[in-house]
């Protein structure tokens, strides 16, 4: 059994998945997205679509993702240089899990895999500052038994 693994770099400011936006007209009430959130995930899919497998990937996927955001232009130098060298962490929006959430949503609608709930680990997941804003995401599809006998074959 083979693991298939699909590792890649997003040269874009990564940004998280905006909340959904609610109207009214008269008696009916809807939902919408943002048009900034609907041009950011074409920006994202656009990029991720020289990545996208022949065929999604199938059973339990473990994933890592890293979110390089740009440092405060406002921040003296000694803050920036203790930022890239790990002494600071970003601990304001955007959150870690609407950035994952983001990058998600854009990996399933474009093939990747069928549905959120095959990411059944987190293996590395952190957001911190760099000089060059950017992604970078790995997804591994798990090598689980699928049979007795292929369960049998990993215990022997």
């Amino acid at each position: 059994m083979a693991q298939r693994t699909i590792s890649f770099c997003l040269p874009i400011i990564p940004t998280a998945q905006k909340r959904p936006r609610f109207f009214s007209k008269g008696k009916y009430t809807g939902v919408y997205k943002d048009n900034n959130q609907i041009n950011n995930e074409d920006g994202i899919m656009q990029l991720l679509e020289q990545y996208i497998p022949t065929e999604p990937l199938r059973g339990a996927i473990q994933m890592r993702v890293y979110a390089y955001l740009p440092l405060p232009k406002s921040k003296p130098q000694w803050w920036k240089e203790a930022a890239l060298g790990g002494y600071i962490s970003h601990t304001t929006k955007p959150d870690l899990d609407n950035l994952v959430k983001n990058i998600k949503d854009c990996m399933k609608r474009l093939g990747f895999y069928h549905d959120d709930s095959q990411i059944s680990k987190y293996i590395d997941i952190w957001k911190t500052y760099a000089e060059n804003p950017r992604w970078f995401i790995e997804l591994v599809e798990l090598d689980e038994p699928k049979t007795k006998k292929e369960y049998e074959e990993i215990i022997k």
